[in-house]
């Protein structure tokens, strides 16, 4: 072989070793950015399904209060009486028994 022919090899093979790392750098990228955007989708697919799911109980919940319209007559009717503000009462509690920070 001659030295052009040697040369022309070598440009030829470092060439095809340039391209090949090259190739292979840009498919290492390609294969990062789908798994983060396979990850992303997945995140949104889950806060799509709480959301959905918030949805049917909020549907349940409306359904449930346009069904009972008179929901307080119908407690009454059961026996239980009404909570008032002045039926409440308290603990008393002395500060001896307090804890100290």
């Amino acid at each position: 072989m001659t030295k052009t022919n040697r040369r022309k090899n070598k440009i030829l093979f470092f060439s095809i070793v340039f391209l090949f790392s090259g190739l292979l750098t840009f498919y290492f990228f390609q294969i990062v950015k789908m798994s983060e955007i396979a990850y992303e989708m997945g995140i949104k697919n889950d806060m799509i399904n709480e959301t959905k799911e918030e949805i049917i109980d909020l549907n349940l919940s409306v359904s449930k209060q346009k069904n009972l319209k008179n929901a307080e007559q119908k407690v009454i009717e059961q026996g239980f009486q009404r909570v008032s503000i002045n039926t409440r009462s308290y603990i008393v509690v002395p500060e001896i028994s307090l804890a100290n920070k």
